[in-house]
């Protein structure tokens, strides 16, 4: 009796992956060329697009990029089927659009390579084994297996550490995915790869504001963003939100005028500059008063805000932020939809802004993980942001029903951390902290709430600090509370000026500076 074998039906997708890295990535071919063999495709056009770029990179050392056009163009004359030229000029037509001149995520695609050819290998292996045994060559059979090697990339083997070509190794650079502007950047520093962030602060201090802020930030710049709210928001809710911090108007505001901050300096309110610049003649408090209130926009509307200091790079550390308000007409800061979509999706340069929307406490890391296998199967997305909105409103992870909540909570955030690293990208989210802190003024470790591993676990955390004084200047103030690699000052604040009414959770932002510290000189002065 003869045994036939069905070839198992392999979806493509991955390899359509590979063979973009493959086109536009040195870095990919280079550590996925040892190990790749164009056979192991399951798919001509796949194949054929892998033996181009191996041997592209054998003769020039670099993955072709656009010299991959002028080879097909070539091929397609002298000898592709007609049915393979399409699939290829299907995948290099979206390879145009999406990927070109861009950047894309190097690490994921070659883990993703590494897995796949491990696969395919294996696979391979086993149907010429069942072949062999067919015929009766056993001992065939057994050659096979003895021959098999398992191919690696040189990077995930295990290193002798104690000889001199681990350390003549080039240091892996981590990539900075995005920025945040001003003093928030010297405070957060650039947001990397396998980064994972969270907000902590009281309810109703601003999370999802920030973590939309983050995520449209990323988008700016040209990074794949996935955002994930998991129940205090609906879907309509979110849709007037994102349009609210995109056009500046809250379709509930029936006001014509409102007052946004606006920087000044606490030397100019109090008419001393320590630079001997001419300040504004309106005086807003008395001379070394430590109790005395600053006056109102109301009570002083023509006082002139200084600000030449902050901008000079040479003086800035002279400069003593103080906000204040101006007033300012909606129809000169607000922007019709269309227009606000065109701006943001021409800085883009063509990635995707995912949104998803759950009920609280029906959403896992894990169903996360399976929707992102879909959007990458489907649509070919893979994100270089994720946003959880937030980590509180996250159902239990599968694996730890059956363990206490605490540990339960645990594992939610140890599966946060891993999708961060296996998917080589930023997680970004956010956790409220006990009740105390909202009648705190500063945020710190101790008030992590539920379980306090949540700090083992990020790269980075921020506390969102607000007092009720500070929320009717239009100021937050951020600190971090815990950093991975890097050193910080759980009391060291940022301060940050917003504009809720407007959309603008952000302003611009200046390192804080307590005004106890002038109450403190004036004392010292006067005493001497």
């Amino acid at each position: 009796m003869t045994l036939k074998f069905r070839a198992r039906q392999v979806d493509n997708t991955t390899e359509r992956l590979i063979c973009t890295g493959l086109i536009v990535s040195d870095m990919v071919l280079a550590q996925v060329a040892p190990i790749l063999h164009a056979d192991i495709m399951t798919t001509k056009y796949t194949s054929t697009i892998a033996r181009w770029c191996l041997d592209y990179y054998r003769q020039f050392g670099k993955a072709p990029g656009l010299h991959i056009q002028d080879m097909f163009e070539s091929a397609k004359r002298d000898y592709l089927e007609e049915e393979t030229a399409d699939l290829i000029e299907s995948l290099l037509a979206g390879l145009s659009q999406d990927n070109a001149g861009h950047e894309m995520n190097d690490l994921y695609v070659v883990e993703q390579a590494e897995q796949y050819i491990k696969s395919r290998q294996a696979q391979i292996l086993c149907e010429d084994v069942l072949a062999l045994i067919s015929k009766g060559q056993i001992l065939e059979a057994e050659g096979k297996l003895a021959g098999y090697s398992i191919p690696k990339l040189a990077s995930t083997e295990g290193n002798e550490v104690f000889v001199s070509d681990f350390w003549d190794e080039q240091e892996e650079q981590t990539e900075c995915l995005f920025t945040l502007p001003g003093a928030l950047h010297n405070l957060v520093g650039p947001i990397e790869r396998d980064s994972f962030i969270s907000l902590l602060a009281p309810e109703k201090r601003g999370k999802t504001w920030w973590l939309l802020y983050f995520a449209l930030t990323a988008f700016r710049q040209r990074r794949n963003v996935a955002f994930f709210s998991c129940g205090d928001m609906t879907k309509p809710q979110m849709r007037k939100r994102l349009r609210h911090m995109l056009t500046g108007r809250d379709p509930k505001r029936a006001r014509a005028i409102i007052h946004m901050p606006t920087l000044d300096c606490y030397y100019n309110q109090i008419g001393e500059c320590p630079l001997g610049e001419e300040t504004d003649s309106i005086v807003l408090r008395g001379k070394g008063e430590k109790t005395k209130r600053c006056g109102t926009y109301e009570d002083f509307p023509d006082h002139v805000p200084c600000t030449k200091c902050y901008k000079s790079k040479q003086d800035r550390e002279n400069f003593f932020g103080s906000p204040w308000m101006q007033e300012v007409k909606l129809q000169d800061i607000e922007k019709p939809l269309d227009e606000a979509c065109a701006a943001i999706l021409k800085r883009s340069g063509h990635k995707h802004f995912k949104l998803f929307c759950y009920p609280p406490a029906t959403l896992t890391v894990s169903q996360i993980s399976a929707q992102l296998d879909i959007l990458q199967q489907q649509e070919g997305f893979v994100p270089d942001v994720i946003v959880i909105d937030y980590a509180d409103l996250l159902d239990v992870e599968p694996s730890a029903r059956r363990l206490e909540y605490r540990h339960q909570i645990n594992a939610s955030w140890m599966a946060m951390r891993a999708l961060s690293q296996t998917r080589r990208c930023a997680l970004i989210t956010a956790t409220q902290s006990k009740l105390e802190t909202r009648k705190k003024s500063q945020v710190d470790q101790w008030d992590t709430s539920e379980d306090k591993r949540k700090l083992a676990h990020v790269t980075a955390m921020l506390a969102l600090n607000q007092t009720p004084a500070e929320k009717r200047q239009g100021l937050m103030r951020i600190s971090n509370i815990a950093m991975r690699d890097d050193d910080f000052d759980t009391e060291k604040n940022v301060a940050v000026l917003q504009c809720l009414a407007a959309g603008k959770p952000y302003i611009i932002s200046y390192p804080y500076r307590m005004r106890q510290t002038e109450n403190q000189r004036n004392r010292s002065g006067s005493d001497e």
